[in-house]
């Protein structure tokens, strides 16, 4: 990844989760914001000037924050993070910015941007 691109916005509805998450990312050189509610991803976005977004097991009303950002910004990286295959969003996303990927798969995700 190149070292612009290392900021990265990150939510989750479990604040456990997002702490394990954040750890992660940091002792891997990342600088990380963090969005603790659905409602703060937009402001947390304009704030961070982030490169890429993560949002981990998103709920439906998640995702209409997501498209909130994805209207001021079409080309910034959105990964929706899901348990596994097996999971289903009921609304996929429709745009080739934001990419539904595995945790298993989050590492290469992270390579490719």
């Amino acid at each position: 990844m190149n070292a612009l691109l290392r900021t990265l916005l990150v939510f989750s509805n479990n604040k456990q989760y997002q702490l394990g998450v954040l750890a992660g990312l940091n002792s891997t050189g990342y600088k990380v914001f963090v969005a603790e509610q659905a409602e703060e991803l937009l402001h947390t976005f304009l704030i961070s000037e982030a490169k890429a977004i993560l949002v981990y097991f998103p709920k439906d009303e998640d995702l209409q924050e997501i498209a909130k950002i994805r209207r001021m910004d079409s080309r910034v990286p959105i990964a929706i993070v899901i348990n596994s295959q097996q999971d289903d969003l009921t609304r996929q996303p429709n745009d080739a910015a934001t990419r539904v990927i595995t945790q298993d798969k989050l590492v290469d995700y992270l390579e490719e941007l």
